[in-house]
Parts: C-alpha cells; sequence; structure tokens
C-alpha cells in the first residue's frame, strides 16, 4: 500500500527530472500508479514526467510497469500531458507512451483528447 506522501514524492521526483530518486522509489516498490494531489488535480508520477518532458524518467516508470492509460477524472493521461507540448522530447514521450499502449482515443480530461 503506497502512502499518499509516497505519491507525492515520486510525482515530484519526476516531475521535477530527478531520475536517480525515482530510480530510488521504484527501487523500493513504490505503487508507480498511485495518484496525488486534491481531489480535484490527481495525477500520476507518470503524467508529470510526460508533461515536463522528461523522456529518460518515462522509459523507466514504463518498464517498471506504471499504466500508461492513468488517468484521473478532471485531468488527463501521460499521452494527453506529453501532446500538450510541441518539443522533441515531447514527441518522443508520445510515441514511447503508444508503443506502451496508450490509448490514443482517450477522451476527456482538462486537455482533452490525444
Amino acid at each position: 500500500m503506497t502512502r499518499l506522501s509516497d505519491a507525492g514524492l515520486l510525482y515530484d521526483a519526476a516531475a521535477g527530472g530527478r531520475l536517480d530518486e525515482v530510480e530510488g522509489m521504484v527501487a523500493t516498490g513504490v505503487d508507480l500508479n498511485a495518484l496525488t494531489g486534491n481531489d480535484q488535480n490527481q495525477v500520476t508520477a507518470l503524467y508529470g514526467a510526460s508533461g515536463q518532458g522528461h523522456l529518460e524518467i518515462a522509459k523507466l516508470l514504463l518498464s517498471s510497469g506504471a499504466d500508461p492509460n492513468a488517468r484521473s477524472d478532471r485531468l488527463s493521461n501521460a499521452l494527453q500531458a506529453a501532446c500538450i507540448n510541441n518539443s522533441p522530447a515531447h514527441t518522443k514521450i508520445a510515441e514511447l507512451l503508444i508503443s506502451h499502449g496508450a490509448d490514443v482515443n482517450a477522451q476527456g480530461g482538462s486537455f482533452g483528447n490525444a
């Protein structure tokens, strides 16, 4: 069972691009799909890494079992977060997510569909 603080720490490290911290937390068996944030803005670590363009962290999370389709009710999934940005890193992350089974037809969230 993952405490909310564990999910928050993982999200902060992933969104902040701190690969060493994410590796350490993954090694402890933290729930990679745990949501963090308040009730209306819950997100996963993969969402944070994808939205911020951290390709190596996204690779690590996916290879360790993160769900590319995890999402909250209000926000979007990792693919949608990657697609709102127009940079080479975000494009590579979108391709990576799709190769890991991200649903390109996913609807909803504040970003619409991918």
